[in-house]
């Protein structure tokens, strides 16, 4: 059994937060000024938020981690996540928070960067794999191309 300060629901919010700092598509202030300027850009508007789940809890869900948001997951963003995440720019410049040592800090806020550096290397986890999924194509097409240099090669001099 694992002890946390953290309850279930604060979790979904920070996922949520980070999520919506990390990726702009569920950034709301993006996702409002995105078409604005005009009056059909206003309807683009509507349609795409309605497309993302801002609206209504049914049209759409999520899955971060082990939770299912049913809007858009920049509804669920809490603005005290963001001082969380200039904080924890801090913690890894190795400055903490609070006055006192490390085993002086309040343990949420210690849960809270733990947590935040587990997000952000499965992020760089997963970018890596995709990198080399593409790295790995590309090494497929180079392959694919002296394979077909060497048989145009032996063609030529079987002529």
């Amino acid at each position: 059994m694992e002890l946390s300060e953290l309850t279930p629901g604060e979790t979904a919010i920070l996922l949520a937060s980070l999520e919506s700092l990390f990726d702009k598509k569920f950034n709301c202030n993006d996702c409002l000024s995105r078409y604005k300027n005009t009056e059909r850009g206003r309807e683009r508007s509507v349609n795409y938020r309605r497309k993302m789940g801002c609206f209504d809890y049914t049209s759409r869900t999520y899955q971060l981690e082990d939770f299912k948001f049913y809007s858009c997951i920049g509804n669920f963003q809490d603005t005290s996540v963001r001082y969380y995440w200039e904080l924890f720019q801090k913690y890894q410049q190795n400055m903490l928070p609070y006055r006192g040592s490390l085993q002086e800090q309040p343990n949420k806020i210690i849960e809270i960067f733990n947590f935040i550096e587990a997000i952000l290397k499965r992020k760089q986890d997963k970018a890596k794999g995709k990198d080399k999924k593409e790295l790995t194509e590309a090494d497929l097409e180079r392959e694919v191309a002296k394979l077909k240099s060497k048989q145009n090669k032996v063609k030529k001099r079987g002529r």
